[in-house]
């Protein structure tokens, strides 16, 4: 089973003779409703099945066209409308199974992210056409097992006029050192041990998470699993129409990274409100807008 499927709602599904009869039905029903998508030049299939607004289970597979269809992996998903401009971005296959991750440089967040690739059908379509996918914007979505509600910081709007300045300038060395400024990064070391020094000092007397006010960090060894806090600017909760679960689906903004993020209600501490903060794990997952 999928470990994410309790994200949207799918709790009970925690036994493989369920599980299997469970993707036998979506299956039987998707090729008798003709909803498989394929593409007769690979010979594969890929099923979208929703069970709530936004998100649902994909199951990709070889497919004849007709009446066969032998299933390869599933997995859980959520689609975001969330667009984030990426300058760099690349996609690999991995090892294991024919799926894909996006690998990409964010200035914003200063690191090599890697996230896994949705929409794998609309990436064959294009692949056939096109083998550059340079200036092409993704829409991040993350499924979080557990997490929990903090509550904001207090700012006015000369230090978020501030934090915005910085964090300007700090992109723009960022840049100027991944083109070869020695100068830049000079000033960016400086920049991080001075960092360093000030929460070393306020966390002897004060909360940390009165400290950092958002993260987006690498979480366990696989690399598409992030550790986040981020602050909440919109959220709904939607119903699993198979199982009645609720599932409450929050908008984040984790250093500038804005994140579509379905989590189970009873996995979730506290109750999300607009400006509020979320902190939790989650696997992210993306699709790349070919259009």
């Amino acid at each position: 089973m999928h470990l994410y499927l309790k994200s949207i709602g799918f709790s009970g599904i925690n036994s493989s003779s369920r599980e299997n009869r469970f993707i036998r039905k979506i299956i039987k029903e998707a090729i008798a409703s003709g909803q498989v998508k394929y593409n007769e030049d690979a010979g594969i299939g890929v099923i979208m099945a929703g069970f709530g607004r936004d998100f649902g289970i994909c199951i990709k597979g070889s497919y004849n066209g007709r009446d066969k269809f032998s299933m390869e992996y599933y997995y859980p998903y959520l689609l975001s409308d969330c667009v984030s401009n990426i300058e760099e971005l690349s996609i690999e296959r991995h090892a294991d199974k024919d799926s894909y991750a996006i690998v990409c440089d964010e200035v914003k967040a200063g690191v090599t992210l890697i996230f896994y690739l949705q929409n794998i059908f609309d990436y064959y379509n294009y692949k056939a056409k096109s083998e550059s996918i340079c200036g092409r914007s993704i829409s991040l979505s993350g499924l979080s097992l557990s997490g929990k509600i903090l509550l904001p910081l207090i700012k006015n709007d000369r230090q978020i006029q501030k934090i915005k300045k910085d964090a300007l300038v700090r992109n723009n060395l960022i840049a100027a050192a991944r083109n070869g400024d020695e100068e830049a990064m000079e000033n960016l070391t400086i920049e991080d041990l001075d960092t360093y020094s000030q929460i070393s000092r306020r966390v002897m007397r004060e909360d940390i998470y009165s400290i950092v006010d958002s993260t987006f960090m690498p979480y366990g060894v696989e690399c598409d699993q992030y550790s986040v806090i981020g602050e909440i600017l919109d959220y709904s909760y939607e119903t699993n129409t198979y199982t009645g679960e609720e599932v409450c689906i929050m908008v984040l903004d984790c250093n500038d990274i804005i994140i579509k993020t379905a989590i189970n209600q009873k996995d979730l501490i506290g109750e999300p409100e607009v400006g509020r903060r979320f902190k939790g794990s989650m696997w992210i997952s993306a699709q790349v807008n070919f259009d």
